[in-house]
């Protein structure tokens, strides 16, 4: 017992951390703002995740700055990747069924298929086969052979009618259980089947107008027959006439069933008409193909503009190109050569950006970083020529013959306050010995 305690404990556990690790409808479409553009959006739309191939994803729909479909962001339930494009069918079915998906939460109360529709058929399908019971007693009851042929092709283009109204209702009733099955727990692997319900469901739709006008004509004919034989009592004239009879409403009843399902086949025909053919379809290639080119541009954007380890000092590769190409560094880098190929690369880089080229930026952005690295691993030129040396020598000689001017002032300075003065005692007209007037 301890065993198997033990045994449902770790299962529960590892239920509960696949739970923990999937991902929510609200972090898909966090997820998703990633890769819009200006004035693009989330749809309003919010539809729970799809399953396909074991697997379950959702498909974030993503309108134009017109609010026209653009593109699905398909992102995986279970860790919250964003689906690489590898697998082209399991793409294009993910996006087919968020289309369809997508149709039917847009469509209204005119065009969508509903069980007040399947009553309404059935309701008059009742109604017909009650005349149609009528019309077999009459058949069998003791009347002219005229008379009950007449009523015979009636009752033959009342069960065209009906059988009509049967297969229709049939039809329409499995597409709908179908696609409620699938609004509520989608599957990528039922998508074929009921988009093939779409085109056949509403096959023979538009015959029951003319159906029923033949049954009306019949009827016509038929009370014209009843009420010229002269076989008949106007008792039995009058209780024949009663029986066959069309429902007073029919007109009305098959005109609002044909209308209302003319509407509703064009809005199913125009979701096929979109997702029928995958091969050939240039509606989900177009979503699929922009899905694609904007995963190249998230990933040519954070190449460029997310921080970069390998430039720990700058915010990105594009800032460092920057650096790289700005007029007042160009001249003092030591790999010339590079830089002169970043120079050029990286105005190509930067107009195919603009122009949406994601693919080909994503190409050379290895190529031009590498010689990034190289140009900065290298650094700046450290400039020693003569004229410099020659310059450092006159200066410092200058200074040097400054120094020992000053030098020599002050000794001479110092030599004229430590001389001993002369005494005078005579003078040029002196009067001592040897004095000229002696």
């Amino acid at each position: 017992m301890r065993l198997i305690s033990y045994i449902l404990i770790v299962i529960g556990i590892l239920l509960l951390g696949s739970q923990v690790s999937a991902i929510s409808l609200f972090n898909a479409q966090d997820i998703s703002k990633t890769y819009l553009q200006a004035n693009e959006l989330i749809d309003a739309f919010s539809q729970g995740s799809i399953s396909c191939d074991k697997n379950a994803y959702f498909v974030i729909p993503i309108l134009s700055n017109s609010n026209a479909l653009s593109f699905f962001v398909i992102i995986s339930e279970k860790d919250g990747i964003v689906y690489s494009g590898k697998d082209e069918t399991t793409a294009i079915n993910l996006i087919k069924s968020e289309y369809i998906l997508r149709s039917l939460y847009y469509s209204n109360t005119t065009n969508y298929l509903s069980p007040q529709l399947f009553d309404r058929i059935d309701r008059l399908i009742s109604v017909l086969e009650s005349k149609k019971s009528r019309l077999d007693g009459l058949i069998s009851a003791d009347y002219p052979y005229s008379v009950r042929s007449e009523i015979t092709t009636t009752k033959n283009k009342l069960v065209t009618l009906i059988t009509s109204l049967e297969v229709l209702k049939a039809n329409l009733k499995e597409m709908y259980d179908l696609q409620q099955a699938f609004v509520y727990s989608p599957n990528c692997s039922n998508q074929n089947t009921l988009v093939g319900k779409f085109s056949s469901s509403f096959v023979g739709y538009s015959d029951i107008s003319a159906q029923s006008l033949e049954y009306l004509g019949a009827v016509d004919t038929s009370t014209k027959a009843i009420v010229a034989s002269s076989d008949l009592s106007d008792d039995d004239k009058r209780s024949i006439l009663s029986f066959i009879s069309a429902p007073t409403n029919l007109n009305s009843e098959i005109t609002f069933i044909y209308d209302s399902l003319s509407s509703t086949n064009k809005f199913y025909s125009d979701i096929v008409l979109t997702v029928g053919n995958t091969t050939n379809n240039k509606g989900l290639m177009l979503y699929y193909n922009n899905f694609i080119s904007r995963q190249d541009y998230v990933t040519a954007k954070s190449l460029l503009f997310d921080f970069d380890s390998d430039f720990p000092k700058y915010s990105n590769l594009d800032s460092v190109l920057q650096v790289i190409v700005n007029p007042d560094n160009i001249i003092y880098w030591q790999v010339q050569d590079d830089v002169t190929t970043i120079i050029s690369e990286y105005t190509i880089i930067k107009e195919q950006y603009e122009k949406g080229q994601y693919k080909e930026v994503i190409k050379k952005i290895p190529g031009i970083k590498s010689k990034a690295k190289n140009v900065l691993a290298e650094g700046y030129i450290v400039y020693e020529n003569d004229t410099s040396v020659l310059y450092y020598w006159f200066a410092g000689g200058i200074i040097f013959v400054i120094i020992l001017i000053i030098i020599v002032r002050k000794i001479q300075s110092r030599n004229r306050k430590n001389r001993p003065k002369k005494k005078n005692n005579d003078s040029f007209f002196g009067t001592g010995e040897n004095s000229l007037f002696e």
